[in-house]
């Protein structure tokens, strides 16, 4: 009752506050930006890769750590983190802030979805770095020289080139880009291929030729003594 006594002994103080009220309330929705949330100004791109069964050390070895260095390789990038789990890895770049967001994810999708793997390398040892391009599903093209030769083969792999034959190492790298087919096949064989050569792999390998030794030399020592 007393609000409404002094609202009728005093009219023009209640207009006043009406029109002070209504002001402030204009004032504070102009002012206020549509996101309440602080702006996030850094660029981040996420890759996630799934491959179903693979042990997560593998994952990491041969999946996680590829992509680490591939996509690493996009200019503005300031760092990374991973994190691999059985059958599935995640890579995310972290951009600087002054890197365009769609220029990141363009860099990082050219990088992460590559169609060859390509080497001019004049010589490599074992050559690891072909094995990670065979288990990312890419057909490869590089030169006869170095380990590689020992586990890829020209027509099936991808391209083995005469060393510094630019030219033919050009043709092949155009026959692979307008074959779809023909590089989604070399793609699925250097994938089956490459297993096997992944470290859990070649462990069970190496344990069952020492098991086979020793079985063999027990063998000869019962002989023996009988």
């Amino acid at each position: 009752m007393g609000l409404v006594r002094f609202a009728l002994r005093n009219p023009h103080a209640v207009v006043v506050m009406s029109l002070t009220i209504l002001l402030i309330g204009v004032t504070s929705f102009t002012r206020t930006p549509a996101d309440i949330l602080p702006t996030f100004k850094t660029p981040a791109v996420q890759i996630l890769t799934l491959y179903p069964g693979m042990p997560a050390e593998v994952m990491e070895a041969d999946i996680t750590t590829r992509l680490e260095r591939w996509t690493g390789q996009s200019n503005g990038v300031a760092r990374q983190e991973s994190k691999s789990m059985v059958g599935v890895s995640v890579v995310r770049d972290y951009f600087r802030p002054d890197i365009d967001p769609n220029t990141a994810m363009s860099q990082v999708t050219s990088l992460a979805m590559s169609d060859l793997y390509v080497s001019t390398s004049q010589h490599e040892g074992f050559g690891l770095v072909f094995v990670e391009g065979m288990a990312a599903g890419l057909p490869v093209v590089c030169y006869d020289h170095g380990g590689q030769t020992d586990f890829l083969e020209s027509g099936r792999t991808g391209y083995v080139v005469p060393l510094n034959d630019l030219e033919a190492f050009g043709q092949r790298c155009r026959e692979l880009i307008d074959d779809q087919a023909l590089r989604r096949r070399m793609g699925e064989e250097n994938r089956r291929r490459a297993e096997p050569m992944f470290a859990d792999q070649c462990a069970k390998q190496y344990e069952a030729l020492f098991e086979q030794v020793v079985a063999s030399h027990q063998g000869a020592g019962n002989g023996g003594a009988a």
